[in-house]
């Protein structure tokens, strides 16, 4: 995977100010992160564009059209994810589960104990339209 966007590490809407802008690379399977009790990881804010290769330089490139993207890859399903209750029960896939995000809501966190684990207002999504686009191409 590579892409031109924030990194090299995960990060989100109200924690990105550590992830500087440029091109970076990770291998999805090597990269994820795997938190205690399995969750959504690995987020990339900014994302430009991505482009995910089986290592033969076939693969896809998505390319934002006008708002740079949130974007994640990773070797399980969703329902993966939601099962597992220990990340020692996940087991990698043989396909990419591809997230592509117009926006994504902050993670919060400042304590998990009151509304204070919300994610502050200006990182929450509002119920609103919203309308985002981009590219996908094959490459072969």
């Amino acid at each position: 995977m590579e892409w031109f966007g924030r990194g090299p590490h995960e990060n989100y809407a109200d924690r990105r100010h550590s992830a500087a802008f440029g091109r970076y690379a990770a291998h999805v399977t090597q990269d994820f992160f795997h938190y205690i009790m399995p969750q959504e990881s690995n987020n990339r804010t900014g994302i430009k564009w991505l482009y995910l290769s089986d290592g033969n330089q076939k693969g896809l490139v998505i390319k934002a059209n006008r708002t740079p993207l949130s974007m994640s890859a990773w070797p399980y399903t969703q329902d993966d994810l939601d099962k597992a209750t220990h990340d020692y029960m996940l087991e990698a896939r043989d396909f990419v589960t591809l997230n592509i995000d117009g926006i994504q809501m902050g993670v919060g966190g400042d304590d998990s104990w009151s509304l204070n684990s919300r994610p502050h207002a200006p990182y929450r999504i509002q119920p609103e339209p919203f309308s985002y686009s981009f590219t996908l191409k094959v490459m072969d």
